[in-house]
């Protein structure tokens, strides 16, 4: 792992500590039993087609408010096979995470991360101790762009005020993993590198959003150190969520 990346993590992960130490928080996690979150509510199967059947359509009215199917307030609209594509899990959560744009096998089936990058990342969170059903997906724009090309400013600017924002409302995280540089600009508001500044923790209106690259560069650009250096951020995203308790067991 890169040294810069490795002492970023260090250190966010000691403020993690030394914060919630000085709150005297102690955080335990829940146990969790199978069952499949569409759109935040829990359906006892584990096979997303069944899943899809079994949930009741009554349960969307909280999103009505922001989910338009025929939203045309940018371009993306005009070739995105489901339009306003927004977030899925659980409602409400402690952790949520905020991807860049929905890709072709995300615009085919209408759920965030059901690709290969989201598979790899599952599988990553399951490594580091969280289980993705107890997170909400979501991305910074709610529409695929054409072949895969980043989203524009404007498209960022427009998808952030209209959806990103209130879903971010409505779940409530603790922390948010911030995946890729479309992320990034939507929680800074200006263009960077997640590659300059992944391993750090930027801490706004109560939340930890903790800067990670995006699973996809992982899977491009394979390599044992992309994959401990992302792994790494992870862990960091479990501690923002979970802290570690320096209380002594009785």
């Amino acid at each position: 792992m890169p040294r810069p990346i490795r002492e970023r993590i260090a250190k966010q992960r000691e403020e993690i500590a030394l914060s919630d130490e000085s709150h005297n928080a102690t955080t335990t996690r829940k146990p969790t039993s199978g069952g499949y979150y569409v759109l935040g509510f829990k359906i006892e199967t584990t096979d997303i087609d069944e899943a899809r059947k079994q949930f009741p359509q009554s349960q969307l009215l909280i999103w009505q408010p922001l989910r338009n199917s025929d939203c045309s307030e940018c371009v993306l609209h005009k070739q995105a096979k489901t339009v306003c594509n927004l977030g899925n899990g659980a409602v409400p959560c402690d952790g949520a995470v905020l991807g860049e744009a929905p890709g072709s096998d995300e615009d085919e089936h209408g759920t965030p991360f059901c690709g290969k990058a989201g598979m790899f990342l599952r599988r990553m969170l399951r490594e580091t101790g969280l289980d993705w059903r107890e997170l909400f997906f979501l991305n910074t724009v709610a529409c695929h762009p054409p072949k895969n090309r980043p989203p524009k400013a404007k498209e960022i600017k427009t998808c952030t005020s209209l959806f990103l924002i209130k879903q971010v409302d409505l779940v409530k995280p603790k922390a948010v993993l911030v995946l890729g540089n479309t992320a990034l600009r939507a929680i800074t508001g200006k263009k960077g590198a997640i590659t300059k500044v992944e391993g750090s923790i930027i801490s706004k209106d109560g939340v930890r959003y903790v800067l990670c690259c995006h699973p996809s560069y992982v899977l491009r650009f394979k390599s044992q150190e992309n994959r401990q250096a992302f792994k790494q951020n992870l862990v960091l995203f479990h501690d923002a969520l979970y802290p570690r308790t320096t209380e002594k067991e009785s």
